[in-house]
């Protein structure tokens, strides 16, 4: 279950591409992916002409990239819509993100900060939410990067009736192992404090 989806994030994606790279740089699918991430800012038509000649068996490619001077965070903005825009427990969430004004840019820190809503949204029980928005603006004069994202928590569930398999024992002293009540806000750490109840 942890390992679900690993292998699509885009941070695995990109470190597959480098790895392909290393071992062979006629892999045109891999030299594309690599360099069109945020960080080398190449023109559309020169990844193309790279793509091209490293698709070419007769060719060897040597590209020597000088990355230069690292893009600060000039701002962060993270719009919460939903019923989490009220709720002050997912709101703390906020308090914990990886990217923060003044810092140098890192994409890893870009995805754990998505990645992190998500987690937190699926934790207290918001199944439905979606990202609507995730921009990352780079100023190539300033070298200063502004990051707005829009993430949508859906509705929260709630605790429903819980039932128990086929048991000897009586369904009402089993109810009292639950650390939750039906109708109340989801919470998965509720549930794991049920199921180390019981």
């Amino acid at each position: 279950m942890a390992s679900r989806g690993l292998y699509a994030k885009p941070v695995i994606l990109n470190l597959v591409s480098f790895l392909k790279l290393l071992d062979n740089y006629h892999e045109s699918d891999a030299m594309y992916r690599y360099l069109i991430l945020p960080i080398f800012n190449l023109p559309q038509i020169e990844i193309i002409k790279i793509t091209h000649l490293a698709s070419k068996k007769s060719w060897t490619l040597l590209v020597n990239i000088h990355p230069g001077i690292r893009s600060i965070i000039s701002n962060v903005t993270v719009t919460i819509r939903g019923e989490g825009n009220k709720d002050p427990e997912f709101l703390r969430v906020l308090q914990h993100d990886p990217l923060k004004k003044g810092q140098a840019f890192n994409l890893i820190n870009y995805n754990d900060a998505n990645d992190l809503l998500f987690q937190h949204a699926a934790n207290l029980g918001y199944f439905d939410a979606i990202m609507i928005q995730n921009k990352i603006y780079v100023d190539l004069r300033n070298n200063t990067v502004t990051i707005a994202s829009q993430f949508d928590t859906g509705m929260r569930y709630r605790f429903g009736p819980t039932l128990f398999s086929v048991t000897p024992l009586n369904q009402k002293f089993l109810q009292k192992y639950l650390a939750y009540k039906e109708g109340e806000n989801y919470s998965n750490s509720l549930v794991s404090q049920t199921q180390n109840n019981l």
